[in-house]
């Protein structure tokens, strides 16, 4: 769990920095804390659905695109 965890949190580094948001911006965007975008793109946490939605919404995306993504890099 830890490293698809991991992976998750690298990808929406990845696709926030693509964007050219900054984390404060993504939280925004989201409606969650700055910190708690920092955690997420450390691995720290694991994300509910909601978060994940919201998160995705926020970069251009699907939920469920960042999770296949995240679980590719794993396997």
């Amino acid at each position: 769990m830890t490293e698809l965890l991991h992976a998750l949190g690298k990808r929406i580094e990845e696709l926030r920095t693509a964007h050219g948001l900054t984390k404060k911006a993504l939280a925004e965007a989201a409606e969650i804390s700055e910190k708690y975008i920092g955690d997420i793109e450390r691995g720290k946490y694991r994300v509910t659905i909601t978060v994940l939605v919201r998160i995705a919404q926020a970069l251009g995306t699907e939920g469920w695109a960042l999770l296949q993504h995240a679980e590719r890099k794993v396997r």
